[in-house]
C-alpha cells in the first residue's frame, strides 16, 4: 500500500513542523516514493539533524536503522536472522551466549 502523495506531505509538516522548507517536503515525498517506511525515515533523518545525508535506497535505511542499536541488540539481530521466519527465543539466547564468536 502505497502513501499518497498529499498524505505524505501533511505527515512531514505534522512531524517537522510547519516552518518546515517547502523544498525539504518535496524532497522527502519524493525520495520515499509512496512508501511508508522511507518516509518515516527520512523524516527521522531530517528530524535528527541528518537529511544532507538522506539514504537513497529502502535497504540503506534499514541498515543505517540497525546501526544505531547497541552492539547486542545487533549480535541477537544478526543470529535471530540466521534461523529464518521461524525460531526459539531460548535457542537464540542459548546459541549466542556458548557461540557468540559465530554471530560477530
Amino acid at each position: 500500500m502505497r502513501v499518497a502523495p498529499k498524505t505524505s506531505e501533511q505527515l512531514v509538516r505534522q512531524v517537522l513542523g510547519d516552518a518546515v522548507p517547502p523544498e525539504t517536503v518535496n524532497r522527502l515525498v519524493s525520495r520515499s516514493r509512496g512508501h511508508a517506511f522511507s518516509l518515516e525515515e527520512l523524516i527521522r533523518a531530517v528530524a535528527e539533524g541528518r537529511g544532507d545525508t538522506l539514504p537513497e535506497a529502502v535497504a540503506a535505511m534499514v541498515q543505517a536503522w540497525i546501526d544505531r542499536f547497541e552492539p547486542d541488540a545487533r549480535r541477537l539481530l544478526r543470529t535471530a536472522s540466521i534461523f529464518g521466519e521461524v525460531f526459539s527465543k531460548r535457542e537464540t539466547i542459548r546459541r549466542c551466549r556458548n557461540k557468540s564468536e559465530w554471530f560477530r
